[in-house]
């Protein structure tokens, strides 16, 4: 038996084939950028093409993860234009079975198979095992999820829509900048996903420029984190540290809400390209900065997840599971 395994985002979608004959991986795995293509159906249409010319049978079941809540027949993902059914994609694609889980689902669902040179350490702490772990991580949203032990030797992957808590200021000049983008942007709420992602990082750079008497020097996210990295632009390293500081809270709200002493993984697409400088930025002091609970998050470990298109591994699991 095979499944055809998606890991959908914002901005790029990536499918492989699961096959029952190597249960542990995806093969061929694919990247398209969702802007080239205006549904997901022509999307998975190219691959399916792709896939015929290398004499692949296309499966009929299949397994996508995706940037929204899918517990609703009609999927919207919040940072793209991809609006599907549940009932028109398995129709248009031929799929016989068709299941879909959040994207940081499938990451939390991974995280019991990577080894130790598949993540890098950020600050101390030492993993307790059998105790939750909490993965999230900015891309061009941030997603967030849980992995909760079952009590058997196994986990129970919990998704959610935690990047879309409020976004909370822990000084004075967050607090000008969120106000900003409020102003700026006609937000009557604004969640961490606003600030901790690649969209964020778009929104929050304006209203950074004009906090500093700047003039912009960049437009996308990209662009704003080459600038940060490049130390030619004041306003991009500010959006940059204030996206970390957003994050940090984030993470460490998820530790002490669900006593994740097994540990916080962070994933995504941005913190891999600028790895080097995210180790050194203030994250970590900021995870740890909550007073009398700081104790509390400093025994907690935090770990960066390095090995590329770790969905995949998650899915693989559901798919064996499943098949």
């Amino acid at each position: 038996m095979s499944f055809l395994v998606a890991d959908i985002g914002g901005t790029n979608a990536r499918f492989a084939v699961w096959a029952a004959d190597r249960p542990l991986d995806a093969q061929h795995i694919t990247h398209y950028r969702t802007a080239d293509y205006p549904n997901i159906i022509d999307a998975l249409t190219a691959y399916r093409a792709a896939l015929m010319a290398k004499g692949v049978v296309w499966p009929t079941h299949a397994i996508l993860a995706v940037a929204s809540a899918v517990n609703v027949e009609k999927i919207e993902l919040a940072n793209s234009p991809w609006n599907f059914t549940k009932h028109d994609l398995a129709a248009g694609c031929g799929f016989t079975y068709l299941h879909l889980i959040n994207d940081f689902e499938a990451i939390a669902r991974a995280i019991p198979t990577l080894r130790p040179d598949e993540y890098v350490a950020i600050g101390g702490g030492t993993a307790v095992p059998n105790t939750p772990i909490g993965v999230l991580g900015p891309g061009t949203g941030l997603g967030v999820a849980s992995l909760i032990p079952n009590g058997a030797g196994g986990w129970i992957a919990v998704p959610g829509e935690g990047g879309h808590v409020t976004a909370t200021a822990t000084t004075d000049f967050h607090f000008q900048v969120i106000q900003g983008i409020k102003a700026v942007h006609g937000h009557h709420h604004v969640s961490a996903e606003r600030i901790a992602s690649g969209k964020g990082l778009e929104k929050t750079y304006p209203v950074i420029c004009q906090l500093l008497h700047q003039i912009p020097m960049a437009e996308t996210a990209a662009e704003i984190s080459a600038n940060a990295l490049a130390g030619n632009d004041p306003a991009a390293l500010r959006a940059l540290e204030f996206m970390v500081d957003i994050l940090a809270v984030s993470a460490r709200n998820l530790a002490l809400t669900n006593g994740c002493f097994g540990g916080i993984y962070l994933a995504g697409g941005i913190l891999p390209k600028i790895q080097d400088w995210f180790l050194r930025s203030n994250f970590r002091n900021a995870f740890e900065a909550k007073g009398r609970r700081e104790d509390y998050l400093r025994a907690i470990p935090t770990r960066l997840i390095t090995t590329p298109d770790i969905a995949f591994r998650g899915l693989a699991a559901l798919a064996a599971q499943i098949a």
